[in-house]
């Protein structure tokens, strides 16, 4: 056997599921995030590969099929554009700020992409452990399959992010804190009315057709200005009807 056939056989390939469920520490959703829809769908993937018993962070062998199903990538350069995707998000890093530290930390520690071979061996930076491994208290959990058919990455930013106070019902962020958590853009949806139809009302709609979360938001304002909005957050029951005929039906 080869030196590289001897490598390529140490790792067995991962199955992954739209079932597996995804958990993060709450510090870690409230950290401003620049990734695209589909980079986040990988972060999710890989941790939904995580399991309760792991003591460290595992290399994970998937297959590019099935990140390019998580993704909803249906043309025939799957395998261009899921490299092009891993390629980019090895770049991207992440600032978690604490009152004793600021960690700034790349998501992935490696991703190897094999051409030929149709895998993709990726793993979590060692840094992000408290925030992805073991965790016991003050993290949201949610099934994959509730990102993956979100196209908008503000409307997956949404949902993670309103995940987190399900158990509460609402949560209030002034304009200003919601932009940063989405990291839009200064120039981006300047006026509140675009940034409310751009990316509030879309995710609004989208949550309530592909999530298990719905919500209505109130207005906060300042004279005329609006200057916040609470979001009341609901299980999507729609949506759980929807999964339940869907699994009756496979049956």
């Amino acid at each position: 056997m080869s030196i590289e056939s001897e490598q390529l056989s140490l790792l067995e390939t991962s199955t992954v599921s739209p079932e597996y469920i995804v958990s993060q520490s709450n510090d870690l959703i409230s950290t401003p995030q620049d990734l695209t829809a589909n980079e986040k769908k990988i972060i999710f993937t890989l941790a939904s590969l995580v399991q309760p018993e792991d003591e460290n962070f595992r290399t994970h062998r998937i297959r590019v099929k099935d990140l390019a199903d998580m993704m909803g990538i249906v043309s025939s350069n799957f395998y261009k554009k899921v490299e092009e995707t891993v390629t980019e998000l090895q770049k991207k890093t992440v600032v978690i700020q604490s009152d004793k530290s600021k960690l700034v930390v790349n998501w992935l520690s490696s991703s190897e992409y094999f051409r030929g071979k149709g895998f993709v061996e990726l793993e979590f930076s060692e840094k992000l452990r408290p925030y992805l491994l073991d965790l016991k208290r003050n993290y949201t959990g949610f099934k994959l399959t509730n990102v993956l058919s979100l196209q908008s990455a503000y409307s997956v930013r949404i949902y993670e992010l309103l995940k987190s106070f399900e158990k509460i019902k609402k949560r209030s962020f002034s304009i200003e804190e919601l932009r940063e958590l989405l990291l839009v853009p200064p120039n981006a949806y300047k006026y509140y009315a675009n940034f409310k139809s751009k990316v509030i009302s879309k995710a609004q709609k989208d949550l309530q057709e592909k999530t298990d979360l719905k919500f209505d938001i109130e207005e906060i304002k300042k004279g005329k200005k609006v200057i916040g909005v609470t979001f009341y957050i609901e299980r999507n029951d729609t949506f759980f009807s929807e999964v339940l005929l869907n699994e009756t039906e496979e049956e």
